[in-house]
C-alpha cells in the first residue's frame, strides 16, 4: 500500500493520497492516469461487458488540486451509478450531493489552499458538470498550473474576428452569448457556440 500512496502523491495535494486510495481500494476500480486531454480533465466508465470494474481516468497534467476536484467529481458518478444506475441524471442532484460532500471532506482536511477555498465553497452550492464551466473556480486552479507546455490563451482574450484553432478545426471569434462566444468554423462556415475559458491556439 505505501508503494501505491507514493505514486499517487505525484499527483495530488499533500495528505490526500492515502484518502484517495482508500476510495480506490474501497470500489472495483481502477484508476487511469493519462496523457493531456484539452477535450476533457478525466471520465468515469462503468462496469459493462467483460469489463468488471470501474474505471476512471484523469489527465496526469493536471496541476495537484485540479486532479483532485477531477478525481472526486468521477467518484461522485461511481457512487451513484452503484445506487441508481442509470435512472439518476449523469450531473442531476444526486451526483451534485454526492459530489459536494466528498469536496465538503477535503475541505474540512484543508486539502487546498487558501486562495482556492472560497472558490470551491461556492462551487459545492451548486457543482456544475464541468469545473471548465465555472469561470471563477477554473481561473483560480489555472494560477497553480506550473507547466507552461499545457497554458495555452483562453478564447476571451482573443479579439472578436480572431482566428484560432480548438483540436483539428479552426474558427472565427464572433460576439460573446453570456458565457460562449459564437464561432464561426473557416472551412465549413458552421457557426459554434464555444465556451470562453476554451483554451485555444491563436493563427
Amino acid at each position: 500500500m505505501r508503494g501505491q500512496i507514493l505514486d499517487l502523491q505525484e499527483y495530488l495535494p499533500i495528505n490526500t493520497a492515502e484518502r484517495m486510495l482508500l476510495l480506490i481500494q474501497s470500489k472495483n476500480l481502477l484508476l487511469k492516469i493519462t496523457k493531456h486531454r484539452k477535450s476533457k480533465f478525466g471520465d468515469y466508465r462503468p462496469p459493462q461487458g467483460k469489463v468488471s470494474h470501474h474505471t476512471i481516468t484523469v489527465n496526469g497534467t493536471l496541476n495537484p488540486f485540479a486532479f483532485l476536484i477531477t478525481f472526486l467529481h468521477e467518484f461522485a458518478h461511481l457512487q451513484i451509478q452503484e445506487v441508481y444506475g442509470r435512472k439518476a441524471a449523469p450531473h442531476g442532484q444526486e451526483w451534485k450531493t454526492a459530489f459536494a460532500l466528498l469536496l465538503h471532506n477535503e475541505l474540512r482536511n484543508s486539502s487546498f489552499p487558501v486562495d482556492l477555498v472560497p472558490s470551491i465553497k461556492k462551487y459545492i452550492l451548486n457543482p456544475k458538470a464541468s469545473t471548465f464551466s465555472d469561470t471563477k473556480l477554473y481561473e483560480a486552479l489555472r494560477r497553480h498550473d506550473k507547466d507552461i507546455e499545457f497554458k495555452s490563451p483562453f478564447l476571451k482574450t482573443l479579439f472578436d474576428d480572431s482566428i484560432f484553432k480548438l483540436g483539428k478545426k479552426t474558427f472565427t471569434r464572433g460576439k460573446l452569448q453570456r458565457t460562449r462566444y459564437l464561432c464561426k468554423e473557416v472551412n465549413t462556415g458552421k457557426l459554434y457556440l464555444v465556451h470562453q475559458n476554451a483554451e485555444v491556439i491563436p493563427l
